[in-house]
């Protein structure tokens, strides 16, 4: 994940919000994940100072649900431990994803849009 944050990096931000993990479900366990992304957001604060924003990972309807909980429950902890801002996405619900997964849903990317405004 460092090095596709890089670009971004360089280019000195005031703020960065960290979307990401879902990708990680099928092959790793929530503990690796949270972390993983824990560990990104310290290299960012590090390297360049932005303010680093957590944003929650968003529900599905395959095998992975539990496992976006308890990666969800870690981002909460960490988050208030390192004073990070954390964009929660409890209002995006089932019922706006397509098939399994979101895929070009535009009621699933309304309501993300919403969340990370806030």
């Amino acid at each position: 994940m460092k090095s596709y944050i890089q670009p971004t990096i360089d280019n000195a931000p005031d703020r960065i919000c960290l979307h990401i993990g879902t990708n990680d479900l099928k092959s790793k366990a929530p503990d690796d994940i949270a972390n993983a992304i824990v560990d990104l957001a310290k290299t960012i604060q590090s390297t360049c100072g932005a303010e680093v924003v957590l944003s929650e990972l968003t529900t599905r309807k395959d095998a992975h649900k539990e496992s976006i909980k308890c990666v969800n429950k870690l981002l909460i902890k960490y988050s208030k431990e390192h004073q990070w801002s954390l964009v929660r996405h409890s209002n995006i619900m089932e019922k706006v994803l397509n098939r399994d997964v979101f895929d070009n849903n535009s009621d699933f990317y309304m309501w993300l849009r919403i969340n990370l405004k806030r």
